[in-house]
């Protein structure tokens, strides 16, 4: 790589080796000064079944969610931005998400941004699957 665009590269992104992994993002920012995403991240709900004491988030609102058909707008739309990949985390236990309103539950979300191509990965604070699993099954 010449030196003219490893500068440009460190100067558009902070980690600029990683964005050497997606070619087409950085001709797109240096060539036509257009910033696309590569992942994002999606905190559906901020439920939380432990009790960590080491908890940053504790003060948040544990009952907050985002609506399934918000969260398919959403994917769709960054989707067709040139997202690649979504992260889906949360200030507490991602797994126990369900929407009240339509029954979506994880699954959904998983399913539906598999649907548009994204690679996925989940963070979690789960313990054991089992027991989130069961927790989230009776609520």
């Amino acid at each position: 790589m010449n030196k003219k665009h490893e500068i440009l590269t460190q100067k558009y992104s902070t980690w600029g080796d990683k964005l050497l992994q997606h070619a087409d993002v950085l001709n797109s920012i240096q060539n036509d000064k257009v910033y696309k995403p590569i992942t994002i991240q999606l905190a559906p709900t901020e439920l939380c079944n432990s009790d960590c004491p080491f908890c940053s988030v504790a003060g948040r609102p544990l009952k907050s969610l985002i609506p399934f058909e918000k969260i398919k707008k959403l994917l769709s739309d960054f989707k067709e931005l040139g997202a690649k990949s979504v992260e889906i985390t949360g200030g507490g236990n991602p797994m126990l998400y369900k929407d009240p309103s339509s029954g979506a539950n994880i699954n959904n979300i998983i399913e539906f941004a598999n649907e548009l191509g994204f690679d996925i990965g989940l963070i979690t604070n789960v313990q054991k699957i089992a027991n989130s699993l069961q927790t989230r099954l009776n609520a």
